[in-house]
């Protein structure tokens, strides 16, 4: 899709005579969504097999919810997904013993990445690349100076990542080495640690097969202790941020990103190697509130959110299984899968969440996540207070909105489950979008499926505290903005500015009323042939023309409309429907001939009509005289699709009545019956049926 966004907040200057006229000023801002900040919970010592909890201070932090005023950019699905990983442990704990039972869950988990201990034996690696090799699962190893099974050399860590590069993401410093000690070259914590860093970075840096290997920081237990660690080299922040029984957000932006960020400046991205909930409600060693299986499966989706939205580059949740089946010690209870390969409700959510966004085409190598993406003009109202979000695309162009209630959904005082009431929200949608599809988590992790109609391009949902995915398809459009770097024409002098608000991306022209002569010609790059709805867009004031001339160049012809440019402000004004043949054949010319006043050149937008949708197929099964054709149409409609063998559909037609579709995408299939031979290319279109 042709379309342009902007994201932050930006100064703006005014030119005399548009500043004198409009008696505007001031700064404008397009603002995205950032997650609210609640009060936060005291959070203890982050969990870790071998570390004791500390109390730390309680830390309280508020800010505003600001909700999409303009077109939010969507991120990449594909690379969300990728952001997502999971802590395993290698073969020598009993639980993954069973490696056939490590590699099937994995694999029907889905997920790309894991974090594991190194082990300085070749039959492990050996086995965690058969992982990769039969799931495409990457690893991420962790690597330490001194221990039984570790006694290694810095030569030897490096043969060993040398031994299977494809399968491997990144190395990492030592674990929590202020808990669990170090001695590397007779210093310990934090001497040995930066030492011993700085050693296995130059050791993984000057080998060439290595040297473009990540490398990632150490990790505390305890974060307030980052700043000893000044002086180590990484490539990667890191940090072990447990949510301590709360919300997937607790002390995220006060506590583990600003410590995270302590140790090197500037500031490099963030991977979160360990988070997560153990589910020991009744645990009695010495560690952080457990949460029932019910919160945990809401949780930690969740979390993948409020990580992806602070642009932590990857979250690995710790674990995939329960280590043990003592349900009184935590320890033994962080998994995603009881000990006996059994499911909770957070394995299934996030498997069923990995499968309704997979996108593959995307790299898997650790970079930030955030790719740019067509946006989408919304807007959410009504109970928004706890409601956070994230908004995805596919390559198939269909959005996926996430939203969810940030909030606690488990009690670890009284340890029983809360019950939260869906919040109330009304989703505003732009013209384009044709269908919605909404799913929904059960208490198990399972997705019920809904599609909600959508009225007056608005839709009416409850968001539940765990997370709702709301899918949305478009039919094809394209949006041009006067600054974008191509498909803009522009003959005469016009002014950019920012003056009154209401425009479409940065900016918008005008042309100070000079008189005649003055152009700007928006040529979009249409996906196929059809008709096309055509909106213009502009901002008002006293001094705008009432009589502006705008050209619609289609395969018809053209023809001008005269709008009012004083009325209207910020809105999409329909100019009509009009035929387009596909590419670049077509424009729309915003002229300033005749004005009364100032004339605005902001954006135009061309939007496939559901009512009249066609579609181009490019290549037909000659053997079998078949052509399948891939249709548009707004659910619930009746149809008459019509065959033209010429794109003006002035050959002889062919008509089918169709049954009302489910969703905006449907499939025919065309044998050609009624001709003697196939033609060399067909046309279809959609009417709404008498």
């Amino acid at each position: 899709m042709n379309v342009l966004s902007q994201r932050g907040c930006r100064q703006f200057s005014l030119s005399p005579a548009e500043g004198e006229r409009a008696g505007v000023r001031g700064n404008s801002c397009d603002f995205t969504s950032r997650p609210t900040l609640h009060a936060l919970h005291a959070p203890r010592s982050p969990r870790s097999p071998r570390s004791t909890g500390r109390a730390l201070p309680c830390l309280l932090a508020f800010a505003f919810l600001t909700l999409p005023l303009h077109a939010e950019p969507a991120g990449s699905a594909d690379a969300f997904i990728d952001s997502i990983g999971v802590c395993t442990h290698p073969p020598q704990y009993p639980v993954y013993q069973n490696t056939n039972m490590v590699m099937t869950n994995l694999a029907l988990l889905g997920i790309r990445h894991t974090r594991c201990d190194g082990y300085n034996q070749d039959w492990v690696w050996d086995y965690w690349n058969r992982l990769y090799t039969n799931s495409g699962v990457k690893r991420t190893e962790i690597f330490f100076p001194n221990s039984a099974w570790t006694n290694w050399s810095l030569s030897n860590m490096v043969a060993l990542a040398r031994r299977h590069p494809a399968m491997m993401d990144a190395v990492e410093g030592p674990n929590e080495t202020d808990a669990e000690g170090i001695t590397y070259n007779g210093a310990h914590f934090p001497q040995g640690t930066i030492l011993f860093q700085n050693d296995l970075y130059n050791a993984m840096k000057n080998d060439p097969q290595t040297t473009n290997l990540t490398v990632l920081a150490p990790t505390l237990a305890d974060p307030t202790k980052t700043t000893n660690l000044i002086g180590c080299q990484l490539d990667y922040e890191n940090m072990h941020s447990y949510a301590n029984g709360s919300k997937a957000d607790n002390a995220l932006d006060v506590w583990w990103i600003p410590y995270a960020n302590q140790i090197i400046n500037p500031h490099k991205p963030i991977i979160a190697s360990e988070c997560g909930w153990h589910t020991a409600v009744n645990f009695t060693n010495n560690d952080q509130p457990g949460v029932s299986e019910r919160a945990q499966g809401k949780y930690i989706p969740r979390l993948f959110g409020e990580y992806w939205n602070r642009g932590i580059v990857r979250a690995f949740t710790y674990e995939l299984f329960d280590e043990g089946t003592n349900l009184l010690n935590s320890q033994q209870c962080y998994g995603l899968l009881h000990h006996d390969g059994t499911p909770k409700p957070a394995f299934t959510a996030e498997r069923n969440m990995i499968a309704l966004l997979n996108d593959p085409g995307a790299g898997t190598a650790l970079s930030p996540p955030f790719l740019a993406g067509d946006p989408l003009d919304y807007t959410l109202s009504g109970n928004t207070n706890n409601v956070h979000h994230v908004l995805l695309e596919k390559r198939n162009g269909d959005f996926y909105l996430l939203l969810w209630q940030e909030v606690l959904s488990f009690d670890t005082a009284t340890k029983l489950d809360l019950t939260n009431p869906p919040a109330a929200v009304t989703l505003t949608l732009p013209k384009y979008i044709a269908s919605a599809v909404t799913y929904t988590f059960t208490d198990s992790g399972a997705l019920v499926t809904n599609a909600p109609p959508i009225t007056n391009n608005t839709l009416a949902l409850n968001i539940p505290d765990s997370v709702f995915f709301v899918a949305l398809s478009p039919v094809p459009f394209a949006l041009k903005d006067n600054a974008d770097s191509t498909g803009i024409t522009i003959v005469g002098v016009w002014t950019s500015s920012t003056n009154v608000p209401g425009y479409y991306g940065k900016d918008y022209l005008f042309d100070s009323a000079t008189g005649g002569g003055k152009s700007v010609q928006f040529t979009p790059n249409l996906p196929m042939p059809g008709y096309y709805d055509v909106y213009d867009r502009w901002t008002t004031n006293s001094n705008r023309a009432t009589h502006v001339p705008i050209d619609v160049n289609s395969a018809a012809g053209t023809s001008t409309i005269y709008v009012n440019q004083q009325t209207n402000n910020g809105r999409w004004v329909y100019l009509g429907t009009f035929l387009f043949n596909a590419g670049a054949n077509g424009n729309v010319t915003v002229r300033d001939d005749g004005a009364n006043g100032n004339v605005i050149a902001d954006a135009v937008e061309f939007i496939c009509s559901t009512s009249n949708a066609w579609s181009l197929v490019q290549s037909l099964t000659l053997s079998n005289q078949t052509a399948s054709v891939l249709s548009l149409a707004a659910p619930g409609h009746i149809y008459q699709l019509q065959r033209s063998t010429n794109v003006l559909f002035t050959a002889p037609l062919r008509s089918w009545t169709t049954n009302s579709p489910t969703s905006a995408r449907f499939q025919l299939m065309d044998n050609f019956s009624d001709l003697s031979t196939p033609p060399s290319a067909a046309f279809y279109r959609l009417l709404n049926a008498p």
